[in-house]
């Protein structure tokens, strides 16, 4: 199976399966590293880990590097900038690393290196968009909720209905329980006991 990469400008990179994770003339503690590494996934996310793992053994195989003894910060750093070189966004590159991460971490705390390279290399740094990013901070909700209820009561109760309890379909509420149904937000704001009949 191949797993295909889009890059930043659109480019497709496809990963094969031609190059295995653990060759067979690989040294018995690698195999077994990577192997018990992968063995504590499975579906999308083993696969996606394989796969990433699959790259870091190649381009180690590429560059006749052992892919776990004598690794250096320096070597994943190269690494990290072979994946962008590629054609790879920010985000993707990140991504790769981590299987690296996790295979590296769990082999240092199993004993089979002294250090781990992959803790201070340096990563892309991703910028989001925070113009995108939907719904309300915390802050930015209770403010919401006290200009709401300054303009009217209507308001407030709307406001409040809406997001203390966004799942209560519209016809469950009857206009004789609003009060008693905003006070029970009001109280569960404020960890207060729910408003008696």
């Amino acid at each position: 199976m191949a797993v295909c990469l889009v890059s930043a400008r659109g480019d497709s990179h496809a990963l094969s399966d031609d190059h295995p994770a653990v060759s067979a003339s690989d040294d018995v503690d690698r195999a077994l590293a990577a192997v018990s590494y992968l063995a504590r996934y499975s579906g999308r996310t083993h696969v996606l880990y394989a796969c990433q793992s699959r790259e870091w053994f190649t381009w180690c195989e590429r560059n006749a590097l052992d892919p776990l003894v004598g690794i250096q910060r320096a070597h994943v750093e190269l690494y990290i900038r072979a994946l962008g070189d590629h054609g790879l966004t920010d985000s993707s590159v990140a991504t790769m690393m981590h299987a690296e991460r996790g295979y590296f971490g769990f082999t240092h705390i199993d004993g089979l290196i002294a250090a781990n390279p992959v803790v201070y290399a340096r990563l892309p740094k991703i910028h989001r968009d925070e113009s995108r990013t939907q719904g309300l901070d915390r802050l930015e909700l209770i403010r919401f909720l006290q200009i709401a209820q300054t303009i009217t009561v209507h308001h407030g109760a709307l406001a409040s209905r809406e997001f203390c309890e966004p799942r209560v379909r519209p016809g469950l509420l009857h206009a004789s329980n609003w009060d008693r149904w905003s006070a029970g937000c009001a109280a569960r704001r404020t960890g207060s006991r729910w408003p008696a009949r």
